[in-house]
Protein backbone atom coordinates (compact mmCIF):
# COMPACT_ATOMS: atom_id res chain seq x y z
CA UNK A 1 0.00 0.00 0.00
CA UNK A 2 1.32 3.39 -0.96
CA UNK A 3 0.49 6.47 1.08
CA UNK A 4 -1.11 9.47 -0.55
CA UNK A 5 1.93 11.77 -0.37
CA UNK A 6 4.69 9.18 -0.76
CA UNK A 7 6.75 8.83 -3.91
CA UNK A 8 7.65 5.55 -5.55
CA UNK A 9 10.98 4.04 -4.51
CA UNK A 10 12.54 4.58 -7.96
CA UNK A 11 11.64 8.27 -7.92
CA UNK A 12 13.17 8.70 -4.45
CA UNK A 13 16.31 6.92 -5.65
CA UNK A 14 16.58 9.30 -8.62
CA UNK A 15 16.17 12.33 -6.36
CA UNK A 16 18.87 11.00 -4.04
CA UNK A 17 21.19 10.44 -7.00
CA UNK A 18 20.61 13.99 -8.22
CA UNK A 19 21.34 15.40 -4.76
CA UNK A 20 24.58 13.40 -4.64
CA UNK A 21 25.62 14.53 -8.14
CA UNK A 22 24.83 18.19 -7.45
CA UNK A 23 26.59 18.12 -4.07
CA UNK A 24 29.72 16.42 -5.38
CA UNK A 25 29.84 18.75 -8.38
CA UNK A 26 29.57 21.83 -6.17
CA UNK A 27 32.18 20.49 -3.77
CA UNK A 28 34.46 19.74 -6.72
CA UNK A 29 34.11 23.32 -7.93
CA UNK A 30 35.06 24.92 -4.60
CA UNK A 31 38.82 24.23 -4.99
CA UNK A 32 38.74 25.88 -8.44
CA UNK A 33 37.35 29.05 -6.87
CA UNK A 34 39.74 28.98 -3.90
CA UNK A 35 42.81 28.27 -6.03
CA UNK A 36 41.87 31.01 -8.49
CA UNK A 37 41.53 33.46 -5.62
CA UNK A 38 44.90 32.41 -4.18
CA UNK A 39 46.50 32.55 -7.62
CA UNK A 40 45.33 36.11 -8.23
CA UNK A 41 45.47 37.60 -4.74
CA UNK A 42 48.64 36.26 -3.11
CA UNK A 43 52.36 36.69 -3.61
CA UNK A 44 52.94 33.05 -4.59
CA UNK A 45 50.95 33.31 -7.82
CA UNK A 46 52.92 30.73 -9.82
CA UNK A 47 52.72 28.21 -6.98
CA UNK A 48 48.93 28.46 -6.75
CA UNK A 49 48.56 28.44 -10.53
CA UNK A 50 50.51 25.17 -10.71
CA UNK A 51 48.24 23.68 -8.06
CA UNK A 52 45.18 24.89 -10.02
CA UNK A 53 46.56 23.17 -13.12
CA UNK A 54 47.21 19.96 -11.18
CA UNK A 55 43.70 20.00 -9.72
CA UNK A 56 42.23 20.68 -13.17
CA UNK A 57 44.12 17.67 -14.56
CA UNK A 58 42.76 15.46 -11.79
CA UNK A 59 39.18 16.66 -12.36
CA UNK A 60 39.50 16.26 -16.12
CA UNK A 61 40.72 12.70 -15.61
CA UNK A 62 37.92 12.00 -13.11
CA UNK A 63 35.26 13.35 -15.50
CA UNK A 64 36.63 11.21 -18.32
CA UNK A 65 36.49 8.22 -15.98
CA UNK A 66 32.84 8.93 -15.21
CA UNK A 67 32.04 8.92 -18.92
CA UNK A 68 33.97 5.70 -19.42
CA UNK A 69 32.13 4.09 -16.52
CA UNK A 70 28.75 5.15 -17.87
CA UNK A 71 29.49 3.57 -21.21
CA UNK A 72 30.72 0.33 -19.68
CA UNK A 73 27.48 0.04 -17.68
CA UNK A 74 25.32 0.42 -20.80
CA UNK A 75 24.89 -2.77 -22.78
CA UNK A 76 22.36 -1.62 -25.38
CA UNK A 77 24.57 0.52 -27.62
CA UNK A 78 26.47 -0.46 -30.72
CA UNK A 79 30.05 -1.59 -30.36
CA UNK A 80 31.43 1.28 -32.51
CA UNK A 81 29.57 3.90 -30.43
CA UNK A 82 30.70 2.38 -27.14
CA UNK A 83 34.26 1.95 -28.41
CA UNK A 84 34.52 5.56 -29.67
CA UNK A 85 33.08 6.98 -26.46
CA UNK A 86 35.37 4.90 -24.26
CA UNK A 87 38.42 5.76 -26.38
CA UNK A 88 37.62 9.47 -26.17
CA UNK A 89 37.19 9.26 -22.39
CA UNK A 90 40.47 7.41 -21.95
CA UNK A 91 42.18 9.90 -24.28
CA UNK A 92 41.07 12.85 -22.17
CA UNK A 93 42.33 11.14 -19.03
CA UNK A 94 45.69 10.40 -20.64
CA UNK A 95 46.00 13.99 -21.86
CA UNK A 96 45.30 15.24 -18.35
CA UNK A 97 47.91 12.99 -16.76
CA UNK A 98 50.43 13.86 -19.48
CA UNK A 99 49.93 17.54 -18.70
CA UNK A 100 50.36 16.87 -15.01
CA UNK A 101 53.78 15.30 -15.50
CA UNK A 102 54.90 17.43 -18.44
CA UNK A 103 57.18 20.41 -18.02
CA UNK A 104 55.63 22.61 -20.73
CA UNK A 105 54.72 26.23 -20.36
CA UNK A 106 51.86 27.06 -18.02
CA UNK A 107 49.89 28.93 -20.67
CA UNK A 108 49.95 25.94 -23.03
CA UNK A 109 48.79 23.65 -20.22
CA UNK A 110 45.85 25.97 -19.51
CA UNK A 111 44.87 26.07 -23.20
CA UNK A 112 44.98 22.26 -23.45
CA UNK A 113 42.88 22.00 -20.27
CA UNK A 114 40.31 24.44 -21.68
CA UNK A 115 40.10 22.42 -24.90
CA UNK A 116 39.90 19.24 -22.84
CA UNK A 117 36.95 20.46 -20.78
CA UNK A 118 35.21 21.58 -23.97
CA UNK A 119 35.84 18.13 -25.45
CA UNK A 120 34.46 16.41 -22.36
CA UNK A 121 31.32 18.52 -22.64
CA UNK A 122 30.98 17.51 -26.31
CA UNK A 123 31.17 13.85 -25.27
CA UNK A 124 28.50 14.51 -22.61
CA UNK A 125 26.32 16.13 -25.27
CA UNK A 126 26.75 13.11 -27.57
CA UNK A 127 25.85 10.84 -24.64
CA UNK A 128 22.73 12.93 -24.06
CA UNK A 129 21.74 12.76 -27.74
CA UNK A 130 22.07 8.97 -27.55
CA UNK A 131 20.01 8.85 -24.32
CA UNK A 132 22.91 7.59 -22.22
CA UNK A 133 22.51 10.51 -19.80
CA UNK A 134 19.45 12.50 -18.82
CA UNK A 135 18.78 16.17 -19.47
CA UNK A 136 19.40 17.24 -15.86
CA UNK A 137 22.86 15.66 -15.99
CA UNK A 138 23.77 17.48 -19.21
CA UNK A 139 22.51 20.75 -17.71
CA UNK A 140 24.63 20.21 -14.59
CA UNK A 141 27.70 19.36 -16.67
CA UNK A 142 27.07 22.38 -18.92
CA UNK A 143 26.97 24.83 -16.04
CA UNK A 144 30.03 23.41 -14.30
CA UNK A 145 31.97 23.14 -17.57
CA UNK A 146 31.32 26.79 -18.36
CA UNK A 147 32.37 27.80 -14.85
CA UNK A 148 35.61 25.79 -15.03
CA UNK A 149 36.44 27.03 -18.54
CA UNK A 150 35.90 30.65 -17.44
CA UNK A 151 38.23 30.14 -14.46
CA UNK A 152 40.91 28.63 -16.69
CA UNK A 153 40.46 31.42 -19.26
CA UNK A 154 40.87 33.95 -16.46
CA UNK A 155 44.11 32.26 -15.46
CA UNK A 156 45.58 32.33 -18.97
Amino acid sequence: MQYKNSKPIEENKTIQQKIIFYTLTLLGYVPFAILTYLHTQTQNQDYWLNILIAYSCIIMSFTAGVQWGMMLCRRCYSIPFTFCTCVSAVSFALIAWTLLFNDTYIREKLIVLILGFIGLWVVDFVLYLNTVVEKWYLQLRSVISIAIILILLYSV
